[in-house]
């Protein structure tokens, strides 16, 4: 399952990933995305994946993921956070920043702590601040 809500007070689009979507639906999910942030560019991305299991996604499904954030006009320069609260979700995502290159640098990033995630969406654009978990991060955290 997949919801999104827009918190215009927070300049937020709110995301949340929960079970085991078909890969076509996060697809989907990027495509809206891309029209959300098309309509107001200020907005950042909050990507819960605290509920989503692992195991729906393999490495061309990441690729698919990746081609859909870059065929958008508006999602390659809006600021995307994802939290995770599983090691292989993390890993995953990092497939995905690996995928979408120097394009995404400093526009996605991938944690697992919220509040890490929602201080980087609010960090000014130069990316001074608040920086991704490291994968060490992630392996004490389990």
């Amino acid at each position: 399952m997949i919801s999104t809500d827009v918190c215009k007070d927070e300049c937020l689009i709110r995301v949340k990933i929960s079970g085991l979507p078909e890969p076509t639906l996060i697809v989907k999910m990027l495509d809206e995305l891309n029209t959300l942030v098309s309509q107001d560019p200020s907005l950042g991305i909050l990507i819960d994946e605290t509920d989503l299991r692992p195991s729906f996604v393999g490495p061309g499904d990441i690729g698919r993921f990746a081609q859909a954030w870059r065929r958008g006009t508006a999602l390659p320069s809006s600021r995307i956070a994802v939290f995770v609260s599983n090691p292989a979700m993390y890993g995953l995502n990092r497939m995905f920043q690996g995928l979408i290159g120097h394009d995404g640098e400093g526009r996605m990033s991938v944690f697992t702590d919220r509040e890490r995630a929602i201080a980087w969406l609010q960090v000014s654009e130069t990316g001074a601040g608040v920086s991704s978990d490291t994968p060490s991060q992630v392996a004490g955290r389990r």
